[in-house]
């Protein structure tokens, strides 16, 4: 199961916050929440529309790019970017924003997963009140929180009717499992991952108030039973390559 991201320059607004590789079994590009509940306001999701077909989320990262999964938009020049959607029937007050240009890592490999990150640079601006800092390099936490629109259940492919959000932890165990590299990050718990439809989202640490703090993941690959072991991409490794290409 794979998951996705992308994007462009222009107006910068970017903050940052002070503060793992895999030969995958059955990628699939649409993982999904499972065991998850019904999200809070989380303005900096965005759903993602590829050449008219629904495949991916993305965080808005400044007011003028979102941060996707390469895989999601790796062969796309017809993006569209949904902001303020978490329903399925769609919100009546959401925009749509046609991403004008789509960056994807140069070094993605997509029979390994690796540097699964891209960028959408989007053709109007948006609040900065949707805007989701970087986490810095040096943050960790116990546990990281993941929202998408996926699948429910992995074995029916069931879609929420909202936005979904679940809280996971970093496993050891799931690195021993894919033998990740440092640009990844494994996260999961029993019963409880992102699925098919996921792909590109965010993962995010929250405060005490259940407030997200910052993007410390992307939503990449893992089992396609969605079964708690999901890879993520680390997005602090790559906060140079961010900074270049949003300038």
């Amino acid at each position: 199961m794979t998951k996705i991201l992308l994007l462009l320059p222009l107006a910068f607004y970017l903050v940052v916050v002070q503060a793992s590789y895999i030969n995958p079994k059955n990628l699939d590009p649409m993982p999904a929440i499972v065991n998850g509940y019904n999200a809070p306001n989380r303005p900096f999701y965005v759903k993602l529309s590829i050449s008219n077909t629904w495949l991916c989320g993305g965080t808005i990262i400044s007011t003028r790019y979102v941060l996707t999964a390469a895989h999601c938009v790796q062969s796309s020049t017809d993006v569209l970017v949904f902001v303020g959607d978490f329903t399925k029937p769609g919100d009546v007050n959401k925009e749509v924003i046609r991403g004008a240009r789509v960056k994807v890592h140069e070094d993605y490999n997509g029979k390994v997963t690796t540097n699964d990150i891209a960028l959408i640079e989007l053709s109007t601006t948006v609040s900065v009140n949707n805007v989701l800092p970087l986490c810095d390099r040096s943050y960790s936490s116990n546990t990281i929180a993941v929202c998408g629109m996926g699948t429910t259940n992995p074995s029916n492919n069931q879609m929420p009717l909202v936005l979904q959000e679940v809280q996971l932890k970093e496993r050891a165990s799931c690195a021993m499992v894919w033998n990740g590299p440092k640009k990844q990050v494994c996260l999961g718990e029993v019963a409880k991952d992102s699925c098919f439809g996921d792909s590109g989202g965010p993962a995010y640490p929250m405060d005490q108030s259940s407030n997200p703090i910052c993007l410390y993941g992307i939503v990449s690959y893992g089992s396609n039973t969605c079964n708690g072991d999901g890879v993520y991409t680390r997005v602090s490794a790559y906060h140079d390559w961010i900074q270049k290409n949003t300038q």
